[in-house]
C-alpha cells in the first residue's frame, strides 16, 4: 500500500506502521512507531494538520464579533482553539483544559501563545452579544 502526496510517493507498511508527516501550525510533525512514552494527546497531531488545512479556527477568529483590545487579553484564536481542544478531548465543563495547559507540545502544535484557562473560555463566550454571535 502507498500514499501519493504532493512530495511524491511514500511507502506505507500494510499494517500502518510507517512514518507519517503532517503540516501543522507549529511546523511539520512526523509520527512514527516508538517505544518512548507518548503524550496523552498524541492523536492531536492529525487534528492540528486538519484544522490548519481547512483554516476553520483562523476563519472563526477573523469573523468573531468580539474584538479584544487589552494587551493582557488572550488572542481570539487561542480562546477558540482552546475551546475546540477541550471539546474534542471530551472535557466536561472544561475540567480537562488544565491538563492540556501543562503539555508544552499543545501550544506549539496549534500555533498558540498558550492554551487558555477555563475561566478565560467562559468569560470570552459570555461576553459575545448573542445576536452578533449568531451572525
Amino acid at each position: 500500500m502507498s500514499i501519493v502526496s504532493a512530495e511524491g510517493v511514500e511507502g506505507i507498511h500494510p499494517l500502518g506502521e510507517g512514518v507519517f508527516s503532517f503540516p501543522t501550525a507549529g511546523g511539520r510533525v512526523r509520527l512514527s512507531v516508538t517505544d518512548d512514552a507518548l503524550t496523552p494527546y498524541g492523536g492531536l497531531v492529525p487534528w492540528a494538520a486538519f484544522t490548519k488545512h481547512i483554516g476553520i479556527v483562523e476563519n472563526l477568529a477573523a469573523d468573531c464579533p468580539l474584538k479584544r483590545s487589552s494587551p493582557n487579553a488572550a488572542p481570539v484564536y487561542d480562546v477558540i482553539q482552546s475551546f475546540m481542544l477541550t471539546a474534542l478531548t471530551d472535557g466536561r465543563r472544561f475540567s480537562h483544559i488544565e491538563r492540556m495547559r501543562e503539555d508544552p507540545a499543545i501550544p506549539e502544535l496549534f500555533g498558540l501563545e498558550s492554551v487558555v484557562s477555563d475561566d478565560t473560555v467562559r468569560r470570552f463566550f459570555a461576553s459575545i452579544d448573542p445576536v452578533l454571535g449568531a451572525e
